[in-house]
């Protein structure tokens, strides 16, 4: 998904980080700050200055604003600067959004808004912490031909490069809709997320069990905390754990920690008829081994699988305690995709729907919006 990126955090020197791994200074590092990003950090735990260039190679500039009062040294004076301007930018996204919200509420179309937006309106002391540049919106299938002409009227079209050789492969949403200056883009969605998360978690529960929360004087309706994890849980397996989804494990942490009565029934019935039980074990647990406080969650899904799946995640934690953000070969995607992400019935089809891509690529536009086409 595009957006445009908010201004990172200021970098210190390279100096102790080593693309091949870490020393144990670094490592240090690396722990303290995921503490802090997921809430197991102790009152008086302070976060080395090395670490800021942590924040910037994962790329979670935003959500890593909320710790930079506990950076120390002259690199927590340069982040506290930079966060400062990350607020600012991200009060500025804010408003285009929610200015996208006001035109749809004037044609009385529902939406649910999905991820980011909806994490930083329940989840976040302040919104503008977290929002970037995409507004993920749930809409039912019979409603997208309003909302396309709607915002199509505003100026907005879809754009973005088609990078994979097999073309555009989510089910579930679309290339980005982008306002006429690219700096607010829609991303729609048909259902919450791409298969398999819709086989346990379908349009018309989402908005049953919608919540209704009030920003600015606009009134949005964000998924209930049951399913609000299920979606994040999807999102991270889909793109097979990168640390580059850093944001979206934060997001999880923090709903984690303000829920005390999470229906955990439900989040595991849900997983299961989605196929999704193995990531989401692979999620909670490396959310604890990382630094969320164990009694958030409950005991069987802290502990980490075992055995081949096992070895898989250990070396996928190491990633993530080093803020590994270089990209992994094919044969580690796929370790992480048929072990750790997908039932092995959802990798191959997964996989035939590649295939299948290499030959016959989809556009990722929707059927309703050859007038929203726009060349990148």
């Amino acid at each position: 998904m595009a957006s445009v990126r908010a201004p990172g955090l200021a970098s210190p020197a390279r100096g102790g980080y080593h693309r091949s791994g870490m020393n144990d200074r670094a490592n240090s590092d690396a722990g303290a700050l995921w503490r802090h990003l997921l809430g197991g950090a102790a009152a008086d735990d302070r976060v080395p200055a090395p670490a800021a260039d942590l924040l910037q190679r994962a790329m979670i500039a935003a959500p890593a604003a909320a710790v930079a009062e506990s950076i120390d040294g002259e690199a927590g004076a340069a982040a506290r600067a930079q966060a400062a301007a990350i607020l600012g930018y991200g009060r500025y996204l804010l408003s285009r959004q929610l200015e996208v919200l006001r035109w749809l509420a004037q044609i009385a179309v529902p939406t649910v808004a999905l991820k980011g937006f909806a994490a930083a309106q329940c989840d976040w002391p302040d919104p503008a912490q977290r929002i970037v540049g995409d507004l993920d919106l749930l809409v039912r299938r019979e409603d997208l031909a309003a909302i396309v002409a709607a915002l199509t009227q505003r100026g907005f079209r879809f754009g973005g490069a088609l990078r994979p050789r097999w073309g555009f492969l989510s089910d579930a949403s679309f290339l980005p809709f982008f306002s006429p200056d690219r700096h607010c883009n829609v991303d729609l969605h048909v259902e919450p997320d791409s298969y398999p998360l819709h086989r346990g978690l379908a349009v018309e529960a989402v908005f049953a069990a919608a919540r209704h929360v009030v920003c600015n004087g606009v009134t949005v309706a964000v998924p209930c905390a049951e399913h609000a994890l299920l979606i994040g849980v999807s999102n991270l397996a889909k793109d097979k754990f990168a640390v580059t989804d850093a944001r979206k494990l934060v997001d999880i942490a923090r709903l984690l920690r303000r829920q005390d009565r999470l229906d955990w029934h439900q989040v595991e019935a849900r997983a299961r008829r989605a196929r999704l039980i193995c990531a989401l074990r692979t999620t909670l647990s490396l959310a604890v081994a990382l630094g969320l406080p164990a009694d958030r969650v409950p005991t069987q899904w802290r502990l980490p699988p075992a055995g081949l799946r096992g070895r898989a995640w250990r070396r996928l934690l190491r990633d993530w305690q080093s803020f590994a953000t270089e990209p992994v070969g094919t044969l580690r995607l796929l370790e992480r995709e048929w072990l750790l992400a997908a039932h092995p019935a959802v990798a191959a089809r997964l996989a035939g729907r590649r295939l299948r891509g290499v030959l016959f690529p989809r556009s990722g536009l929707p059927p309703v919006a050859a007038i929203g086409a726009a060349k990148t």
